[in-house]
């Protein structure tokens, strides 16, 4: 499955810097859904490293509820790319975090 999944992402990724604003939730969702599941296996979180490089901290805005749902994952690897990423946001953005903390 692995095999299958890391095109997937890299694929999604793409679709999301090339993709207009209406388009952004849909395709962060679907990439979210690898990241959770798959994103424990080096190759994949390699994969979600280097796209999270790529993609404008301002699309991750959309899911911050879902990513702060997930920091108490059980799979350790996955937590520390949410961890990594809400860090970025809240340098670039330290307002767009403060509801949903409050709100978890």
């Amino acid at each position: 499955m692995i095999r299958c999944t890391i095109p997937a992402v890299k694929s999604l990724f793409k679709s999301i810097v090339l993709s207009k604003a209406k388009h952004y939730l849909q395709y962060t969702l679907r990439l979210l859904i690898f990241w959770f599941e798959y994103g424990q296996y080096h190759e994949v979180y390699e994969v979600i490293t280097e796209g999270n490089r790529i993609v404008p901290i301002e699309i991750w805005l959309y899911v911050l509820p879902q990513l702060i749902a997930r920091t108490d994952s059980s799979k350790p690897v996955v937590n520390k790319l949410i961890r990594h990423l809400l860090i970025d946001v809240d340098r670039q953005h330290p307002q767009a975090l403060m509801y949903p903390l409050i709100v978890a």
